[in-house]
């Protein structure tokens, strides 16, 4: 059995960025996970606001949420 053949070299990252470059890069992509949490968390709130906003509607009488609908109508447009 032949012997795999080489298809290239392996160059350590180290000679192609200085250690201050890497922690550079690693921080910036850092401080975006971060953002991207941040942002997240805020889209996360506000779908529990929703979920408990249509769960109370979903409570209301027939009749009130005719109403309700108006009101908010009213707010909104």
């Amino acid at each position: 059995m032949e012997p795999p053949q080489t298809k290239g070299t392996v160059t350590p990252l180290a000679s192609l960025f200085s250690e201050q470059e890497a922690r550079k890069a690693a921080s910036y992509v850092e401080e975006r996970i971060r953002e991207k949490r941040e942002e997240m968390n805020r889209l996360q709130g506000f779908v529990d606001e929703n979920d408990n906003l249509i769960s109370l509607v979903k409570k209301l009488p027939r009749s009130s949420i005719t109403t309700s609908w108006r009101v908010f109508q009213s707010f909104i447009f």
